[in-house]
């Protein structure tokens, strides 16, 4: 099912505010719910005063769109201000995605979540018994600085997907599959190109494979059109963000480390806006929006180990909140969701240094504002 979203900017006032101040300015969508209208412009408003250099924020319920706001600029060098079309590294926050890819394939009976990886791929890097479940909820045995070697061998030593495998091959399992939560990179990277390969048999690079599968299963399915997985069409768009560092007071533009050729990249590779994640957390609140089955959600969302479920983090109070953080090439990022409510939240920012707090805090002024009369 693909969602028609209608966003109206109120373009002259609040354009000739952003280009005159960016850092003051704040664009709404036209008419949202009063509630929802606050609570983002007040998420914007938080940001800019701790300093953040620019920020987009989207509200959703599993109707659409309540409310987008964003604020500041960016580009520091430029002035450029963010718009509702800006583009932000979304970081980690890719994990419920690709937790979400993997469950179209096994509504599609290609994938069980209990499948054995080394039955998916050749040379994973892991022994027998670790399972995509497993992966996706960190609980497979693999280190989280297992990562570290792959900086240790050159891209053309070999296609990019062999160089996760290799690196995982390198390290010391934890333990047996299921007994220790460790979260990892290359843990959820490895169930994405597992289920690739078996997705698009006829592609040999998992990595181009794992590109082409989830931007059909994904992407295009969502309606997430303004959404890229490769460094090389996200610059290409123009709406790409800079990411920052605030040094004493001073926003100092970062160069992107960020590469078409990353290893890691089904684990927190989009580039994406705020209203593209809105999209995907509606169709969560939907139970899946006919894309993926109600039973697939509740599986993502049900806890393993320290509070970790299938790509997505869970508070375990009366909130039950669901999240996930992001952060990388100088990005913050975190979507939430609090299905009591049937309210959803997403935070992008570009910088790390300044927006930790607010990024931590967020998935509970979602449900605080949620639950609110």
């Amino acid at each position: 099912m693909r969602r028609t979203w209608v966003l109206i900017v109120a373009v002259l006032v609040l354009t000739v505010a952003c280009a005159s101040n960016p850092t003051d300015g704040v664009v709404l969508a036209d008419d949202p719910p009063t509630g929802a209208q606050e609570f983002a412009r007040s998420l914007v408003d938080r940001a800019l005063d701790d300093g953040v250099p620019g920020v987009s924020v989207a509200i959703v319920d599993a109707d659409g769109l309540l409310a987008t706001a964003v604020g500041g600029v960016a580009d520091a060098e430029t002035g450029a201000p963010v718009t509702v079309d800006t583009r932000f590294h979304a970081g980690s926050t890719h994990k419920a995605l690709n937790a979400f890819f993997v469950a179209t394939l096994v509504d599609d009976g290609l994938l069980d979540w209990d499948d054995d990886v080394v039955d998916l791929l050749d040379d994973p890097g892991v022994g027998p018994g670790i399972t995509l479940a497993d992966l996706l909820s960190m609980t497979g045995g693999i280190p989280d600085d297992a990562e570290d070697d792959i900086g240790e061998r050159a891209l053309d030593d070999g296609p990019i997907d062999e160089l996760a495998f290799e690196a995982i091959g390198a390290s010391e399992p934890l333990g047996d599959p299921g007994e220790v939560f460790e979260y990892s990179n290359l843990s959820a990277s490895l169930a994405g190109y597992a289920a690739a390969g078996v997705d698009e048999p006829t592609i040999d690079d998992t990595h181009a494979a794992y590109v082409q599968a989830f931007g059909d299963r994904v992407l295009a399915p969502l309606g997430m059109d303004d959404t890229d997985l490769l460094a090389s069409e996200a610059q290409a768009s123009g709406e790409l963000s800079r990411s920052h560092e605030v040094v004493d007071g001073e926003m100092l533009v970062l160069d992107s480390v960020d590469l078409d050729d990353d290893v890691l990249l089904p684990s927190g590779g989009l580039k994406t806006t705020a209203t593209d994640l809105g999209r995907f957390l509606t169709v969560m609140l939907q139970d899946g929006g006919g894309i993926v089955s109600p039973g697939q959600i509740e599986r993502m969302w049900t806890p393993v180990l320290d509070g970790y479920g299938l790509g997505w983090q869970i508070v375990d109070d009366s909130s039950a909140v669901r999240f996930h953080e992001g952060a990388f090439d100088g990005f913050l990022s975190v979507i939430a969701v609090a299905p009591d409510s049937g309210v959803g939240l997403v935070l992008l920012a570009n910088t790390e240094t300044t927006a930790e707090d607010l990024v931590e805090e967020a998935p509970e002024l979602l449900a605080a504002w949620g639950s609110s009369p």
